[in-house]
């Protein structure tokens, strides 16, 4: 038997049975990142959700769930076909994940694992066409299919004229606005 086909064989099958139908499952909401770049307030979340003794060192635990191992191990333990990986730029919030971060995610397994741009606001009124341009070249990646928007992290109001120019970028490439609810 060659490696491909045992490895075929050894994968679980993806998604749920319901009425003898295999139906695929997508997580549209999945956070990756590196435990330097969470904020503070999200750390502490995270050390206090692990039981006892794994929040004693939550950054090692933390990395290794985030990681594109991580994401994957649990998507085969939990049956996931897809998910869709988040960037986002929040650092008073929760943190950053840079599009270049959720890119290289997405290359450990462009079938199963998608990503969504994001973009920072936090200095919009000097940095508005270097962002936009940041989120252009991150929706050139064929993974990056989309946009995320995580405006009460971020700060900003989606209604506001002053980021319209978010929706055109996303328009230019075809990309679904995900906004955070």
């Amino acid at each position: 038997m060659s490696l491909f086909l045992m490895l075929a064989c050894s994968q679980p099958e993806m998604g749920i049975l319901y009425q003898d139908q295999r139906i695929p499952v997508t997580d549209m909401h999945l956070h990756t990142g590196e435990w330097e770049q969470i904020a503070s307030r999200s750390k502490n979340f995270f050390a206090e959700i692990f039981p006892f003794p794994f929040n004693l060192e939550p950054e090692s635990l933390t990395e290794q769930v985030l990681s594109a191992e991580g994401i994957l191990s649990e998507m085969d333990s939990s049956g996931f076909s897809r998910t869709f990986l988040f960037a986002v730029y929040a650092p008073r919030s929760v943190g950053v994940t840079t599009n270049e971060l959720v890119i290289s995610h997405t290359q450990s397994n462009p079938k199963r694992l998608f990503g969504l741009a994001s973009l920072s606001v936090e200095n919009w009124a000097v940095e508005e066409e270097a962002q936009l341009q940041r989120l252009a070249e991150a929706l050139e990646n064929p993974s990056m299919i989309g946009v995320k928007i995580a405006h009460p992290h971020q700060f900003f109001r989606m209604d506001d004229p002053a980021y319209y120019s978010i929706y055109d970028v996303a328009a230019r490439y075809d990309a679904p606005v995900y906004v955070h609810t």
